[in-house]
C-alpha cells in the first residue's frame, strides 16, 4: 500500500499522505469512471436496440456491389445514381457479417449469397421468414452498426415521414486520405453516444496506470529513504596503535590505525 513505506520510515508526514492519497484517488477514480462508461454503454445500446432493425437492415440494402455497379434492384432510399461509387460499401455480403438465429441455428449474414447446403435456408429467405431472423447483439454488432456504412440502411430515419431521403454523406479526414460515411441523424447519435462511453473507459485505463505508477515510485523512494537513513545513522569504531621497533631510538616503528563498521 503506497504510504505505508513512508510511514514505516517516519519520513515526513506530506510523503505518506501524498502517496496514499494518489492511492485512494485513484482507485475512487477508476471505480466512478467505468460506472459512467457502463451508465452510457447501457443507454446507447438502448438506443440502438430502438432505432436500428434487422429487417429494416436487409430490406433496404443491395446485396453485393455489382448490385450497384449494374443497378439491380437498388432499394427508392438511396436516390441512387448510376456509377456513384460512394455507394458501393452499402452491401449485405461485405467485409463485415453478423450472427443470426433462425431456425434453431446460428447464421453468418454471408449466408444470404452463399448456395451451400448449410447456408440454404437463408439464401432462400422469403420477407415472412426474414422476420423470424434475430440478430445477434453482441459486442461486434454494436460497434459495426455505428462504424461500417455496410449497415446503414437498418437505421430507422433514412427517410423522413414523406419518405423523402434526409441522410447525407459525411467526409472524415483520417491519415489515410478521406473517409466517406453515410450518415443518418440517429446513427450521428449514436456514434457520440458510444464515443463518450469509450472515453470513460480510456480515462480509467489511464487512471490505473497512474494508480500504478504510484505504487512503483512509493516503493523506490521508501527503499531510497531507508538506505539513506541507514548510511547516516552508521557508527565507527577507530583505534590506533604503536609498531615497536627494537633498531629505532626509542622503539617506535610507526603508528597503526584501525576503523570498523
Amino acid at each position: 500500500m503506497p504510504g505505508w513505506g513512508q510511514m514505516y520510515n517516519k519520513s515526513p508526514r506530506w510523503k505518506t499522505v501524498l502517496f496514499a492519497g494518489i492511492e485512494v484517488a485513484g482507485i475512487v477514480g477508476i471505480v466512478q469512471l467505468n460506472k459512467k462508461a457502463e451508465k452510457l454503454r447501457l443507454e446507447y445500446e438502448d438506443f440502438a436496440n430502438e432505432h436500428w432493425d434487422f429487417t429494416r437492415r436487409i430490406s433496404n440494402t443491395p446485396l453485393t456491389k455489382s448490385h450497384w455497379v449494374s443497378n439491380l434492384n437498388i432499394p427508392d432510399v438511396w436516390n441512387y445514381n448510376e456509377g456513384d461509387t460512394t455507394m458501393y460499401d452499402v452491401i449485405i455480403d461485405g467485409t463485415h457479417q453478423l450472427s443470426v438465429f433462425f431456425q434453431e441455428q446460428l447464421y453468418s449474414t454471408v449466408c444470404f449469397n452463399d448456395t451451400s447446403y448449410y447456408c440454404d435456408p437463408m439464401y432462400h429467405y422469403d420477407n415472412e421468414l426474414l422476420e423470424s431472423m434475430q440478430v445477434v447483439r453482441d459486442l461486434h454488432f454494436y460497434e459495426n452498426i455505428g462504424k461500417y456504412d455496410q449497415f446503414v440502411g437498418g437505421w430507422d430515419d433514412l427517410i423522413d415521414a414523406d419518405s423523402s431521403s434526409i441522410w447525407w454523406i459525411k467526409e472524415k479526414q483520417t491519415e489515410d486520405g478521406t473517409e466517406i460515411l453515410i450518415m443518418t441523424k440517429n446513427k450521428e447519435k449514436y456514434l457520440d453516444m458510444r464515443y463518450k462511453s469509450n472515453t470513460y473507459l480510456k480515462m480509467a485505463t489511464y487512471t490505473v496506470s497512474a494508480v500504478m505508477f504510484n505504487h512503483v515510485i512509493s516503493a523506490l523512494e521508501a527503499v531510497w529513504t531507508s538506505q539513506s537513513d541507514a548510511r547516516k545513522k552508521k557508527t565507527y569504531d577507530t583505534s590506533i596503535g604503536l609498531f615497536y621497533n627494537k633498531n629505532t631510538q626509542y622503539g617506535i616503528g610507526g603508528l597503526s590505525l584501525a576503523i570498523s563498521w
